[in-house]
């Protein structure tokens, strides 16, 4: 699985290293005693990530046996849904820091590593960089660096995946990275439980949250939806569709007993927030985009 990365030349290339650890970056990392050590599901499991002058990638690699892969599938992308939503600990980055300033000063007692480091710095930044420069580089990162790094690269759930194997072509389309993230509002109801139903058994799409009246609308950002089905009550429906259009959600509404005067106003509601709506001219359903 890949995700776009940074350019070499990028300010917080430092920190994409640090992130690169604790994902899959040595025999701590989380990939490694998630899918190795608890489960032996992979003997060789890690992350990377390559930085070119105007492009990079961060990448996740398992090598596993065919009835393994969808499960191992299912933890990496459990694990970087994770670390989206709630980061990493001071701990781990302590450790990842830690591994970092370790390897660069084992390094340095090679002088191929030597050699190879500088002869690389130099063609692809004219920069000569110490080790005890490099070093100052990873002490100063914090938490908040680890963020927003995650959020450049991981954050957009955009991601493309290779999976080589006897295989059917279309065995893995569901991690390719192209289902849209749905949540349904209401979901307890009878029409909000069929639509749940109906999400689950498309190949495109995904149930990523199902909100009721003990669950806030903020867990949709929190699972990252895309798109919202709202099946909720008549009377909730503007204030739901105008609080997921703020946050960049898409809207379909769905629910029953609306009006011509309450689909007038989500046309107004879409029209305010620079959307598009559409409802079949005999039917209450309005989409909002």
């Amino acid at each position: 699985m890949g995700w776009e990365g940074l350019t070499r030349s990028d300010d917080d290339r430092h920190t994409l290293a640090v992130l690169d650890t604790v994902v899959g970056g040595g025999m701590s990392s989380r990939l490694f005693q998630e899918i190795r050590e608890k489960r032996g599901l992979a003997y060789s499991v890690y992350s990377y990530r390559a930085m070119f002058a105007d492009s990079g990638s961060f990448a996740v690699y398992a090598g596993t046996t065919p009835q393994n892969a969808a499960t191992v599938m299912d933890i990496v992308r459990e694990e970087m849904a994770s670390i989206v939503s709630d980061g990493i600990t001071e701990a781990e980055l302590e450790r990842a820091k830690g591994h970092l300033r370790g390897s660069l000063v084992l390094a340095a007692e090679d002088p191929g590593s030597r050699m190879n480091r500088l002869g690389k710095q130099q063609l692809t930044t004219g920069e000569i960089i110490s080790v005890d420069e490099l070093i100052a580089k990873f002490n100063a990162i914090g938490m908040d660096d680890v963020r927003r790094v995650i959020d450049t690269v991981l954050g957009s759930d955009s991601y493309q995946t290779t999976v080589i194997g006897p295989f059917e072509e279309d065995a893995f389309d569901r991690y390719a990275g192209l289902m849209i993230r749905v949540g349904v509002i209401g979901a307890a109801g009878r029409m909000g439980s069929e639509v749940c139903r109906m999400v689950e058994g498309d190949a495109e799409l995904e149930l990523a949250a199902r909100v009721g009246r003990d669950h806030p609308l903020e867990s949709l950002l929190d699972n990252r939806v895309e798109v919202s089905v709202e099946f909720s009550t008549p009377a909730s429906v503007k204030d739901n569709v105008a609080w997921c259009l703020a946050h960049g959600i898409h809207a379909v509404v769905g629910a029953t007993g609306l009006k011509e005067a309450d689909l007038s106003e989500l046309d107004e509601l879409c029209r305010e927030r620079g959307s598009t709506s559409s409802s079949p001219p005999t039917s209450p359903l309005a989409r909002c985009s």
